[in-house]
């Protein structure tokens, strides 16, 4: 028999999949959602868990048991997690292999199950705010469980709404240090004096939006800025999907060097959003723009040098 399909993910991925947002309420409380299992020990999972993960009992044989409520087969995300696993393939005497392989066994099709890396000891170090004691949830607490913005690059940009930006918890547990407020309204609950710590981008949510190149100009290079002093930024307008989004997308598109829709898709898979058509198109120029400014300066540095061997020679 073939082993099951398991692919690795980053403690991130598993971060941004229990934060996702439907119409501002917290996916994790959809049942189609997302299975998340807990393969350690049962006093090490009553100790601490993950939010919203589960745990599989032993029988009396000390063989696991599906739980009858799983429903996987309708799950768009299973993940399972252990203490420390780094890396595939799995050991077959693990608890993670053998409870992978018993969730394989109830799903269809070609379904992948997830395993985080690095496990329990590793996510609970990087987010330790997404730890708790509680395992039974009714729908309404998952409903109003407090989503926090997704994270784009790690520990350093993250994108969401303006709910997110005026959360002092949130704020508290992300060190947010530096704001981009797209939306078309100044937020005096956040700004302050400090240009470093906050910038306005006012973007139109429109095909058309004026000035839309200056305004993303702008915003990559307070992000860059705020990036290179090690200072995380959240990035957020109404609803974290076109106008901060499209900020973000050029930000990643300028610091990864990739194409626009490169930078697209790799925000994509860390925040579900919809940026205008016309914003991307706006961010290959920005690029061009940004690049022949860099390339100007690194020859006039080179000249300058070259004028002072002169000069001392």
């Amino acid at each position: 028999m073939f082993p099951p399909p398991f692919e690795l993910i980053e403690c991130i991925d598993l971060f941004n999949i229990l934060n996702a947002e439907i119409n501002g309420l917290a996916r994790i409380s959809d049942i189609n959602y997302l299975y998340l299992l807990d393969c350690r020990s049962r006093k090490e999972y009553d100790e601490s868990h993950i939010i919203s993960a589960n745990h599989i009992r032993r029988n009396q044989d000390g063989q696991y048991e599906m739980p009858w409520h799983a429903d996987l087969e309708t799950r768009e995300h299973i993940v399972l997690y252990d203490s420390r696993t780094d890396n595939l393939p799995l050991k077959e005497q693990d608890d993670i292999y053998v409870c992978g392989n018993l969730l394989h066994q109830h799903v269809t099709g070609l379904t992948t199950i997830k395993i985080v890396q690095g496990g329990f000891q590793l996510f609970s170090k990087l987010y330790p705010f997404l730890r708790t004691h509680q395992s039974l949830y009714s729908p309404r607490e998952l409903e109003l469980i407090q989503t926090y913005p997704n994270e784009i690059y790690p520990k350093l940009v993250y994108l969401g709404r303006r709910e997110h930006a005026v959360n002092s918890q949130i704020v508290k547990d992300l060190k947010i240090r530096a704001y981009v407020n797209c939306t078309k309204h100044e937020d005096y609950l956040i700004q302050n004096s400090d240009s470093r710590k906050y910038c306005r981008v006012p973007i139109d949510d429109v095909y058309d939006a004026q000035n839309i190149f200056d305004l993303l100009h702008d915003a990559v290079n307070f992000i860059s800025v705020a990036y290179d002093r090690g200072d995380p930024v959240l990035v957020y307008s109404d609803r974290g999907v076109s106008r901060s989004a499209a900020v973000v997308v050029a930000f990643v598109s300028f610091q990864m060097r990739m194409s626009s829709q490169q930078a697209l898709k790799y925000v994509e898979e860390h925040r579900p959003i919809r940026p205008q058509q016309s914003f991307i198109a706006s961010i290959d120029k920005l690029n061009e723009k940004l690049q022949e400014l860099k390339e100007a300066m690194s020859t006039a540095n080179q000249t300058s040098v070259t004028d002072d061997e002169q000069t001392s020679s």
